[in-house]
């Protein structure tokens, strides 16, 4: 039988009522890293800091900005040229007392995978491509559920690679059952879902895909490009940008307005702007996939979500998709 503290059972009481003591237990237990204190990342610290998640770890070996003020609310004008972590700690710490903060001012590219095996969930934001690749790579051998999202302006995504996930699903019972000797519990329902790896799901053969927003093909793209378009062609310049998917498309055997120029150019214009409402609904989201994988409670996402901040939509997409039945 799964047991908390006094102090835990007190903090985590409505929490307990609606998810369960096993699964607030689960949720004191795990180990959480956060690579990335951005405007997107300090939404997820929040929202799993309250949540009592035991132990999370906060990385990112950058420096503090004015552009950051704008929407990373951990920090303040003071902090201005701290590590962006260790500026975030005292406000995140304050948050809950039963849930230890730590700051890794180190990049992330210098650890070694030894580093990542203690952890039970890593969740990235605004990483370099080829770091996300990487990241999940060590996650699948260790059986780490990972997660990497960003925002860019009015749009942001989300992935999530859990890899062989259980998770219990809750349905009504049957009306019969419930008719007999008054209201009966909903049935709980063991389910099994298998989760792609981040590359495998980037390199899935467009022309055979149906219905995906070209949303999530933009900003494929984007990365793509910001991995090596932009140092290939030693520019990122919009030109630069539209010149490179013309050329993906190509590889990919589809036609150049697959994925349309307007995308493009809007994720052009606003890379590296956060703004806090999108951050709020994609961190929120994020945090919510956090919670549902260390508690195996409810379907995941699988395996993206998309927001396009032009018609407040959110969208959950599957890369590959599965075969048609």
């Amino acid at each position: 039988m799964a047991r908390i503290s006094d102090t835990e059972a007190a903090q985590y009481d409505r929490q307990i009522r609606l998810w369960g003591l096993e699964a607030q237990k689960r949720i004191s237990e795990a180990r959480v890293l956060l690579a990335g204190m951005d405007g997107l990342n300090t939404e997820v610290c929040k929202n799993l800091v309250l949540a009592g998640v035991g132990h999370v770890v906060i990385q990112d070996d950058k420096a503090v900005t004015n552009r950051d003020l704008a929407s990373q609310f951990f920090i303040g004008p003071g902090d201005i040229g701290r590590n962006r972590a260790a500026a975030s700690v005292e406000k995140a710490q304050a948050l809950n007392p039963l849930v230890k903060v730590e700051a890794d001012a180190q990049p992330l590219q210098a650890k070694d995978d030894e580093f990542f095996r203690g952890f039970t969930i890593i969740c990235v934001s605004a990483a370099p491509l080829e770091t996300m690749f990487r990241l999940d790579e060590v996650c699948r051998q260790h059986k780490i559920a990972f997660l990497a999202a960003e925002t860019f302006g009015l749009y942001g995504f989300i992935f999530l690679d859990l890899g062989q996930h259980h998770f219990v699903e809750e349905r009504p019972a049957p009306p019969s059952e419930k008719d007999k000797g008054g209201p009966k519990e909903d049935e709980k329902v063991m389910k099994v879902t298998s989760f792609p790896a981040l590359e495998e799901s980037f390199s899935t053969p467009w022309a055979a895909t149906r219905l995906v927003t070209k949303l999530l093909f933009a900003i494929i793209v984007f990365l793509h490009f910001g991995r090596d378009g932009g140092a290939a062609s030693g520019s990122e310049s919009e030109d630069a940008l539209l010149a490179y998917k013309a050329r993906l498309c190509r590889q990919r055997f589809v036609d150049t307005n697959f994925v349309p120029d307007s995308l493009l150019s809007n994720l052009h214009k606003w890379r590296g702007v956060l703004l806090n409402p999108v951050c709020a609904i994609v961190g929120g989201v994020l945090a919510q996939e956090v919670i549902k994988a260390i508690t195996h409670a409810h379907a995941p996402i699988e395996n993206f979500f998309v927001y396009n901040g032009d018609n407040f939509s959110g969208l959950v997409e599957r890369l590959p998709q599965h075969p048609r039945k």
